[in-house]
């Protein structure tokens, strides 16, 4: 048998019993405790990761895009265009959806008429003789982008961002905690036995 510290107390009834060790825990137990204590810290190991993961993939990046979305398209004026022609698109893969590239009339701030058609293939084009709003450059009037893929284009960048940043707070706080132990055995004991004397 292993050496223990044996402790004669008095209880408060009077009685007399040997009490182990606090420190003494059954072989099982300290086992158990291990796992637990093991789980946990893999667990917020895991979530570090996926901390790293999601800050790297989604939060940096919606960012970015947020910031170059505003430095390329902030400053540009609008106008509204009418479209007078859809051109269709070839298709690069079997079974594609439909894009075209459209065509605009409008009328710049400065008052100059301009007739363009886009440079780019959408799927999301307007209907002929539609009225839609575009962005265009005022150094070369030819160059324009439909407001709503510009929308379209803040809408994700904003969503990926904000998913990306709740991610990576949860998953950090979650990794924190883990590491910290989590829901593993307490290393502190309490006693319902009332005071006691020691001899």
């Amino acid at each position: 048998m292993d050496r223990q510290d044996i402790y004669s107390v008095e209880l408060l009834g009077g009685e007399e019993t040997e009490l182990n060790s606090k420190y003494e825990k059954e072989p099982s137990q300290i086992k158990d405790n291990s796992r637990i204590l093991i789980t946990s810290k893999n667990t917020g190991k895991g979530s570090l990761c996926v901390f790293c993961c999601c800050f790297i993939c989604c939060a940096i990046p919606g960012i970015i895009a947020i910031l170059m979305l505003n430095n390329y398209f902030g400053d540009l004026p609008t106008v509204d265009a009418v479209v007078t022609n859809l051109l269709t698109c070839p298709k690069t893969e079997p079974g594609e959806e439909a894009s075209y590239k459209i065509s605009f009339n409008f009328t710049t701030l400065e008052g100059d008429d301009v007739s363009v058609t886009t440079e780019y293939c959408s799927i999301l084009a307007p209907k002929v003789n539609d009225t839609v709003k575009i962005y265009y450059s005022p150094a070369d009037p030819e160059l324009v982008v439909q407001e709503s893929l510009v929308n379209i284009g803040y809408i994700t960048a904003k969503v990926a961002a904000g998913i990306g940043w709740s991610l990576v707070l949860i998953s950090f706080c979650v990794g924190i905690f883990f590491l910290k132990g989590g829901f593993g055995p307490s290393t502190q004991t309490t006693s319902t036995a009332g005071p006691v004397t020691y001899y």
